[in-house]
C-alpha cells in the first residue's frame, strides 16, 4: 500500500517511531532503549521500535547518531541525534551534511548546539545526557577502629547509636563493642579498609593518641574527631564538640549535605526525563493532517524548509523572531499545520 493511502486510512494514533543506533551495548544503545521504555507507557499515542534496518514506513525515524543516517529513507520526519563533532575531515564533513539533511537535530551540550546551527542545522534541540538517579546515589563510607571498653564507655559507642540513621551514611566498624557486628583486619587488610573509607571518625571521649587517626591520615583519609582529645589538634581533622551526638550529627549532615548538592546538579537528567523530553519533541515534529498522506505532508514539510530554511511556525516556541515573510506565511491556513 502506498504511503499516502497508508496513512489516510489510520488515525492520527499511535505516532510511530523507529530509532536506529548505529551500535549495541553502549550508550546508543541505552538512549534508544529508554525512549522505547518511556513510551510503551503511553501506547495510545507512540509505538517505538529500536531497529538497525529503518523501514522508512514509520512516521519518524530517529538516528543515533549520524553514522547511522539512511538518505534513501524520504517519507518520513528525519530525527538525528549529533553529539560531538570530530576533528578528521571525513568525520566532520558527515556531521555537517547529515546535520543540514536532518529535520530537527538533538545534540546534549549548548557547544554543539552552537556549531550545529552554524553548520546549517534547520532546527536544533539540547536534550542533556541521562542517568539513573535511583541507582547512583550518594554514599558516604565512615569508619571506626579499635575496640570498647564497656565498664568506662570513653570511646563514644553510645555516642554512634545516636547517629547512625543519617540518609546516605554507611557505618563500619573494626574491633568489637560496637553499635553494629564488626570485621577483624590483619595489618595489611587494614590498610585497604583505611583507603575504602571517606572519613575516620574517632567518637571518644578520651584518648592518648589515637593511633587510627595516624593510620588514616597516612593513607589519606580524612578524620572526624573531636579537637580536645589527645593529639588530634595537631593534625588535619574535622572537629565536632566532644560527647555532643547534636553536633556530631550537624557535621555527618554538612558532609552528606555538599554530596546531596553535588547529586542536585544532575538531577534535572533522570533518565526517564530525558526520554519524555524526546517524546515531546517527536509530537511537536508530527503535525500531520488525519486527511493527507504521509507523502504529501512530507513534500509540504520540506517545501517549507527549502523556502525558509526553518519552521516558522517554532518561531515562537523557540524564543525566534520571524522575518515580514513568515509572518506574511503564518496567516495562511494551515501554515503552523
Amino acid at each position: 500500500m502506498p504511503a499516502s493511502d497508508r496513512r489516510a486510512a489510520q488515525s492520527l494514533r499511535p505516532y510511530t517511531i523507529e530509532i536506529v543506533p548505529a551500535d549495541r551495548g553502549w550508550i546508543l544503545e541505552k538512549i534508544a532503549k529508554e525512549i522505547e521504555r518511556e513510551a510503551a507507557g503511553r501506547p495510545d499515542d507512540f509505538r517505538v521500535s529500536v531497529t538497525s534496518h529503518p523501514s522508512g514506513r514509520s512516521d519518524l525515524t530517529y538516528f543515533l547518531p549520524e553514522s547511522a543516517w539512511c538518505d534513501e529513507l524520504r517519507d518520513t520526519i528525519r530525527v538525528t541525534y549529533l553529539a560531538h563533532k570530530e576533528e578528521h575531515s571525513g568525520a566532520a564533513a558527515l556531521f555537517e551534511e547529515v546535520a543540514r539533511k536532518s529535520d530537527c537535530c538533538v545534540t546534549s551540550s549548548s557547544k554543539y548546539a552552537e556549531i550545529l546551527r552554524a553548520d546549517g542545522a534547520r532546527e536544533v534541540l539540547t536534550i542533556p545526557l541521562g542517568v539513573d538517579t535511583q541507582r547512583f546515589v550518594p554514599r558516604i563510607r565512615i569508619g571506626v577502629v579499635g575496640r570498647t571498653y564497656p565498664t568506662t564507655g570513653r570511646k563514644g559507642e553510645s555516642l554512634l547509636a545516636r547517629v547512625m540513621d543519617l540518609p546516605f551514611a554507611e557505618f563500619v566498624f573494626t574491633g568489637e563493642g560496637w553499635p553494629l557486628p564488626a570485621s577483624h583486619y590483619g595489618d595489611d587488610d587494614l590498610v585497604a579498609f583505611y583507603q575504602s573509607l571517606d572519613y575516620l571518625l574517632v567518637p571518644s571521649l578520651i584518648e592518648g593518641g589515637p593511633v587510627p587517626m595516624l593510620e588514616a591520615l597516612a593513607t589519606g583519609c580524612k578524620v572526624i574527631a573531636p579537637s580536645d582529645i589527645g593529639m588530634v589538634q595537631h593534625f588535619p581533622h574535622v572537629p565536632f564538640r566532644r560527647g555532643d551526638a547534636d553536633d556530631l550529627r550537624r557535621v555527618l549532615e554538612c558532609e552528606i549535605g555538599e554530596r546531596c548538592r553535588l547529586r542536585a546538579a544532575v538531577l534535572p537528567c533522570d533518565w526517564k526525563r530525558f526520554a519524555a523530553r524526546h517524546l515531546e519533541l517527536f509530537a511537536s515534529l508530527e503535525s500531520f493532517e488525519p486527511t493527507r498522506g504521509l507523502s504529501e505532508w512530507a513534500r509540504r514539510h520540506h517545501a517549507i524548509v527549502a523556502r525558509f530554511g526553518r519552521f516558522p511556525h517554532r518561531n515562537a516556541v523557540l524564543g525566534r523572531t520571524s522575518t515580514p515573510e513568515e509572518i506574511e506565511f503564518l496567516k495562511t491556513p494551515g501554515s503552523g499545520f
